[in-house]
């Protein structure tokens, strides 16, 4: 049973991450992503704290949309792969946008309706109700983690590029 997610996600989706992690704590998970909670920094110790987060977790949950596929530094990338080499259940919340997301054990939801229910163990096949309205999915006001367009995805990706630069 799934009780602990880590979920990793582009730095600049930080606050949908955020947002994804208060709702999934709301339904009863231990989300393990301290870069969530406090600062993270490009060293050695902030890597090692992500790897020991994953391994702390039941599963892991990508943040992938599909506007994202060519961008970011690929930190999501190693933390999923991480996980895969651990075994652990792979959850995408968007688009399989690599080779490694084609593999028959990892699970693409493309809201956070259905990613709680595949975490609370539901197949994925039909997803017909929200699980905290019951609602059909397509009109409920759940928050959706995946709400900004490619052009959004840039002007973040370049946000984050000059704050690294300053």
């Amino acid at each position: 049973m799934i009780t602990s997610v880590y979920i990793a996600a582009p730095y600049p989706a930080r606050r949908e991450a955020i947002r994804l992690m208060e709702a999934l704590n709301a339904s009863g998970f231990e989300v393990t992503s301290s870069w969530l909670v406090a600062d993270d920094e490009l060293t050695d110790e902030f890597a090692r704290k992500d790897l020991n987060d994953i391994d702390r977790a039941d599963a892991l949950v990508a943040l992938n949309p599909e506007s994202w596929a060519n961008l970011g530094t690929g930190g999501r990338h190693v933390e999923f792969g991480y996980a895969l080499a651990k075994g652990k259940p792979l959850v995408i919340v968007g688009a399989r946008t690599n080779i490694f997301h084609q593999l028959s054990d990892v699970t693409v939801v493309a809201n956070e309706p259905e990613l709680i229910l595949v975490l609370r163990g539901s197949p994925v096949t039909d997803f017909p109700t929200c699980p905290e309205t019951g609602e059909d999915v397509d009109d409920c006001d759940c928050v959706t983690v995946l709400d900004y367009d490619e052009d959004d995805a840039a002007d973040e990706q370049r946000k984050c590029e000059q704050e690294e630069r300053d």
